[in-house]
């Protein structure tokens, strides 16, 4: 090999070496919002059922603000380890925007539950690595569910292990931290209340009780808008009468003068006329 070969081969491998050290000691940026460690969702059932669980959750908790879940969201239980959960949950923090979860800023807190929903690219050895991860950094529940083929599974940390055990397939199961009860109605995910409701019910009814809200405060308003024109008609003509009340009195007080000027004439007129008559006798 030419010197320059060799020189320029040992070069590229410092370069290499350094970049490598350099990534394993640089947190990567927030603006990162997604660790590219997989595609995205393939087909709008995956986006719909992320959707419905981060909605049907929020629901459960509507009262709380220390319940933090959303869907496709980069989580780093270390600086440069991560993966993009389609749904993580955690509980007893604030749930206040974030661009990332990093355990390192959030007490060292991680998410304790987790949805996977499989795509048509997912292997069963990604899956199971998948699962292995979240086992490891802590995660209590881990949801599994198919809507193509509409299966569901879910694993729960073990008390006696400390392990992810595999609790249960299809329908039936009850989150123990979240209170929700996972039912397959065919090859759809159902999410259900403590009450035995279906939560989809529960996030319709809530968006129909705030449109009815707009609708009566959208009235309440043309009605007070509505009362403050005719307030504003009252006033108008009430000072359309004062006017005409101040015209009437200024015309009253000219005809008084008038006359009062008049039978001041008279008067002079009378006395004039009365020498006359003494001058004549």
């Amino acid at each position: 090999m030419a010197p320059v070969a060799r020189w320029f081969g040992s070069r590229y491998a410092a370069t290499m070496s350094e970049m490598r050290v350099l990534e394993a000691q640089t947190e990567i940026p927030d603006w990162c919002l997604h660790t590219g460690e997989e595609p995205m969702p393939e087909t709008s059932l995956h986006a719909y059922f992320s959707n419905l669980i981060v909605s049907a959750i929020r629901w459960m908790f509507r009262d709380r603000h220390d319940v933090f879940v959303t869907s496709n969201f980069a989580w780093y239980p270390e600086p440069n380890d991560s993966k993009d959960p389609d749904v993580l949950v955690v509980i007893g923090r604030t749930d206040e925007p974030r661009s990332s979860w990093r355990d390192a800023r959030e007490d060292g807190m991680s998410p304790q539950v987790v949805f996977e929903i499989k795509s048509k690219g997912n292997t069963l050895a990604h899956v199971t690595a998948k699962r292995r991860w979240y086992d490891l950094h802590g995660v209590d529940e881990y949801y599994d569910y198919d809507p193509e083929r509409g299966t569901f599974a879910a694993w729960s940390r073990s008390a006696e292990t400390g392990r992810f055990e595999q609790m249960g397939r299809g329908a039936g199961y009850t989150s123990p931290r979240l209170g929700l009860t996972f039912v397959l109605n065919g090859a759809a995910l159902e999410l259900v209340g403590p009450d035995g409701r279906v939560l989809g019910d529960y996030v319709a009814a809530e968006r129909a009780a705030e449109s009815e809200r707009q609708r009566a405060d959208s009235e309440r308003e043309r009605a007070e808008s509505e009362f403050g024109r005719a307030e504003s008609e009252r006033q108008r003509a009430e000072s359309e009468f004062g006017r005409a009340e101040a015209e009437s009195a200024r015309a009253e007080s000219e005809r008084e003068r008038a006359e009062a000027a008049l039978a001041e004439l008279e008067a002079i007129r009378a006395q004039i006329a009365a020498r006359g008559s003494i001058g004549d006798g």
